[in-house]
């Protein structure tokens, strides 16, 4: 989906969180209603428009998989496994999971502890998103 132009928030920003853990934050204005923009973070056919191959129960306490589709160089691809632990359609979806990096054979080359959560509000036919990723 295309994005209206926000130059002061072009990149995420990183920043201590209120517990201390690491926060990831982006906001993003969207020139898509909010029901379109709810369908692509939280269904599987939005989410591999541009994320990647998930598969999930949107309820609270539902399983949330998701795996990128690319791979680096040497085949190592990322996944994230998780539940739903905040669900307040169209407005909130909050993910609590892990993002494991695998090897090309398999292996696991990284395991870590995350939070997601997307915050939407609606404005006539624009969205404004913002994306929270907390690292443990």
């Amino acid at each position: 989906m295309p994005t209206e132009s926000t130059p002061d928030l072009a990149d995420g920003i990183v920043e201590p969180g209120p517990d201390g853990r690491d926060l990831i934050r982006f906001e993003r204005r969207l020139a898509h209603p909010i029901d379109r923009v709810w369908s692509a973070i939280a269904e599987p056919r939005g989410l591999l428009g541009w994320w990647g191959d998930a598969s999930l129960e949107l309820r609270l306490d539902g399983e949330f998989k998701l795996r990128w589709l690319n791979t680096d160089d040497k085949g190592n691809a990322v996944r994230f496994d998780g539940r739903i632990t905040r669900l307040e359609a169209p407005r909130l979806l909050e993910l609590a999971g892990r993002w494991l990096a695998e090897g090309a054979g398999g292996a696991v080359l990284q395991d870590m502890p995350t939070i997601l959560r997307f915050e939407l509000d609606g404005d006539r036919n624009a969205t404004v998103l913002r994306f929270f990723n907390t690292l443990e």
